[in-house]
């Protein structure tokens, strides 16, 4: 499926939408271990609400990635991702004074090693936390783990994807959906067959939607680039940077009319998330 320039929004307009959900904050505790990543220079932690009370959710959690980090300090985080004691925890009599939690935190170790100074919302910073968050948020998917979670789908890791597959169909098409789940998972061998790995290490964080079709829509397979465009046709902002195929009734039939079908809408997510209408090689072709 191509997407034309009015289609694809720019950079700027995805960035701003990040930033406000970065900027909104959860209301009461967040109880939960808060999941970060860290590179050489910077610390990205997102914060999760409470998941009602659930102890064994929580339990769950902490034994599935030891050890739990309690001091932020550039001098002993380790490099990648890994999970931290809650916000209020770490931040004590401050947190007990609050009423909110931030959703997100950032940090430049360089300038602030004992990470002091949250940057996240500072619009410099959006694009770096954009792709920090999606690490996260691919690590979590791919794991099962509650704190990303989706109603009305379950998460699955399918050839190193993170997937999230609609129970509607699981309940309703079993059979159809295994044929599905197996026919993207022979598409994603190919693309790990044909990707070089750098191309193929940014595009294996992109989310893939199994989702029953729309009303009004062609079954199809597609990558959304915008916020916009999603609120308007009704359908669920989770889905934006995401590949989402509605056409598991004729999947049999799409693989054979395009044999690297998938490929396609990841070189989608590829060119909107990475190269953007203003690379040089683009522009020039």
């Amino acid at each position: 499926m191509l997407l034309s320039r009015n289609v694809l929004l720019p950079l700027f307009t995805l960035i701003s939408c990040w930033s406000a959900s970065f900027t909104n904050t959860l209301s009461a505790a967040a109880p939960c271990p808060a999941r970060a990543v860290r590179s050489e220079q910077y610390l990205c932690i997102r914060n999760f609400p409470d998941l009602n009370g659930d102890e064994s959710l929580r339990q769950r959690m902490r034994d599935a990635d030891k050890p739990l980090i309690d001091l932020l300090d550039a001098a002993s985080l380790p490099i990648g991702s890994f999970n931290v004691t809650a916000w209020e925890v770490r931040q004590g009599q401050a947190a007990r004074n609050s009423s909110t939690v931030p959703l997100v935190e950032f940090y430049d170790l360089k300038q602030d090693p004992r990470c002091q100074r949250n940057l996240a919302a500072t619009r410099e910073n959006q694009p770096t936390i954009q792709i920090m968050r999606q690490i996260m948020d691919a690590e979590l998917i791919r794991a099962n783990d509650p704190r990303e979670t989706v109603p009305g789908y379950q998460n699955q890791n399918v050839e190193g994807w993170p997937f999230r597959v609609s129970q509607q169909l699981l309940r309703d098409q079993p059979a159809e959906t295994d044929t599905a789940l197996q026919l993207l998972k022979e598409q994603l061998q190919l693309v790990i067959k044909v990707l070089p790995r750098p191309a193929l290490g940014k595009v294996r964080n992109v989310p893939i939607w199994l989702s029953p079709p729309y009303a009004n829509a062609r079954p199809t397979g597609e990558y959304h680039p915008g916020a916009d465009w999603l609120r308007t046709a009704g359908r669920r902002p989770e889905l934006v940077r995401c590949v989402e195929f509605t056409n598991i009734d004729i999947m049999r039939q799409e693989v054979r009319r395009m044999p690297m079908m998938v490929l396609h809408e990841l070189a989608h997510a590829y060119h909107d998330q990475k190269l953007g209408f203003d690379h040089p090689a683009i522009k020039t072709t």
